[in-house]
């Protein structure tokens, strides 16, 4: 009697522990859709805080072609934009376009014109911080200059940091 009752409840263990690993999934699918039903796929993610209203379909406009490896965007007040591009160029992209190459950047591997920051005061001082990477013998190295921006043209370039090790992959 104690052998057969053992057995008995040996199945009853297997077949609950059976019931309970098919109802896993079903239980993680039910979850799933209850935090994300099937209507908000659909709805548009409001992408900055403000900027989307529920309902409207934001557009898409190509404002820039043809640029080379971009890399880094920055807005700029009036809607015009900064582009780095790996290459070394950056350039300004809306209603008052315009290009300068950054003397010195080595485009080799994941290396070239990256990073850009605006100044938080940039509309008063017009100041701005490029990262990138430059040969310095045998080695690349990046460093972060910054630049100010007078009539569309980049002077008084200073280096910040100049020696932060590079190479040819995640600089």
């Amino acid at each position: 009697p104690l052998l057969r009752y053992a057995t008995r409840m040996r199945w009853r263990l297997t077949i609950i522990l059976i019931g309970a690993a098919a109802m896993i999934p079903i239980i993680l699918w039910v979850t799933w859709r209850m935090a994300f039903p099937a209507s908000s796929t659909r709805q548009i993610p409001q992408v900055m805080m403000g900027t989307l209203k529920e309902g409207v379909e934001p557009s898409v406009a190509v404002v820039a072609d043809h640029l080379q490896v971009p890399w880094q965007i920055a807005f700029l007040q009036g809607g015009d934009m900064l582009v780095t591009e790996r290459s070394g160029t950056l350039r300004r992209i809306g209603k008052h376009p315009w290009t300068a190459m950054i003397d010195g950047v080595a485009a080799i591997g994941d290396g070239g014109l990256l990073g850009l920051v605006l100044h938080p005061r940039f509309a008063d001082n017009g100041l701005l911080y490029l990262y990138y990477t430059v040969r310095r013998g045998d080695h690349l190295i990046n460093r972060v200059v910054r630049f100010r921006l007078v009539n569309d043209a980049l002077h008084d370039p200073e280096v910040i940091i100049g020696a932060i090790p590079g190479g040819v992959d995640h600089n």
